[in-house]
C-alpha cells in the first residue's frame, strides 16, 4: 500500500485527502474529517470515514496530521475493529513530542498497532521533525527513524519486527 498526501476537489470543494493505491485494487480518496483551526475556511472537511480491510485480517484506518488529536477519530477506528492506525503527519521539532505521546497512548488505549510517517527537512519555513515511527498495541516504541534523514521504516505485522532503511 501506497498512500500520497493530495489536495482534492469535489462539486467545487477543496479537501485535504490522501490517495490509497493498493496493488490490484481500485484507489482510495480519504479526506480528512477534522481540520486543524486554519485549514477551517480553506478546506472542506471530509465526510466519509475509512477503514481498510486486508486479506490477513488486519484493519487499518488512516489520520492525516491533526485527526491524531481528535479522540472520536481514534476511537471510531477502534470501534470499526482497525488493527492499526496509520497517521501521516506535517510535524515540526517544536511539536513531534506531543504527537508520539498521543500515538503511544492511542496504541495502548485501544490495543492496536500505530504509525506516524512524517516530513524530514524544510516546509513552509519550519524545520520539520522526521521520526516516522510505528508502536506495538501496548503503546512501546518499536522502531523509529531519525529526525535527520529520509528513509523508509517497513514494519512486519506477522512478527511485530519493524526495520528501519536509510
Amino acid at each position: 500500500m501506497v498512500c500520497a498526501g493530495v489536495p482534492t476537489v469535489r462539486q467545487g470543494d477543496l479537501f485535504v485527502s490522501m490517495i490509497i493505491f493498493r496493488p490490484g485494487k481500485e484507489r482510495i480518496t480519504y479526506s480528512k474529517q477534522y481540520l486543524y483551526p486554519t485549514e477551517k475556511g480553506l478546506f472542506t472537511p471530509g465526510d466519509t470515514p475509512c477503514i481498510l480491510p486486508f486479506d490477513d485480517g488486519n484493519r487499518i484506518a488512516p489520520a492525516i496530521c491533526y485527526e491524531l488529536s481528535v479522540h472520536v477519530h481514534a476511537a471510531y477506528a477502534h470501534k470499526m475493529h482497525a488493527t492499526a492506525y496509520m497517521a501521516s503527519v506535517l510535524n515540526s521539532v517544536n511539536g513531534v513530542d506531543a504527537d508520539i505521546a498521543r500515538l503511544s497512548n492511542i496504541a495502548s488505549d485501544y490495543r492496536m498497532t500505530a504509525f506516524m510517517a512524517n516530513y524530514v527537512g524544510c516546509s513552509g519555513g519550519h524545520a520539520c521533525a522526521g521520526k516516522s515511527s510505528v508502536w506495538n498495541p501496548e503503546g512501546e516504541l518499536v522502531a523509529q527513524l531519525d529526525g535527520k534523514r529520509e528513509g523508509l521504516l517497513i514494519y512486519d505485522t506477522a512478527t511485530g519486527t519493524a526495520e528501519c532503511i536509510y
